[in-house]
């Protein structure tokens, strides 16, 4: 088993993967995290206009990878503050 830690490989990584019987978690992509505000203990957030383009990203690299069978779960990251809120409408729930 292995995890694609906020990184997307090239397809062959992928196709080597279904061949080998490896499983794979793929994580997306995160955002950039906060940045510092030099001299000071604030941050600069992530800004919430970037989640739609986030989501867009999300579906493109699912839509891209979908038809591997090594790809056994997607993770949309697990740094809270290197990403908004992933938060789904219900009917992508059904």
């Amino acid at each position: 088993m292995l995890r694609k830690h906020i990184k997307v490989e090239p397809a062959l990584y992928y196709r080597a993967c279904d061949e080998l019987g490896l499983l794979v978690i793929q994580d997306m992509p995160s955002l950039r995290p906060d940045l510092p505000v030099q001299g000071t203990c604030d941050s600069i957030r992530v800004d919430p206009k970037a989640q739609p383009e986030f989501e867009r990203q999300l579906g493109l690299l699912v839509e891209q990878l979908k038809s591997y069978p090594s790809i056994f779960a997607w993770v949309c990251g697990t740094h809270d503050l290197a990403r908004p809120a992933l938060i789904l409408p219900s009917d992508h729930l059904q």
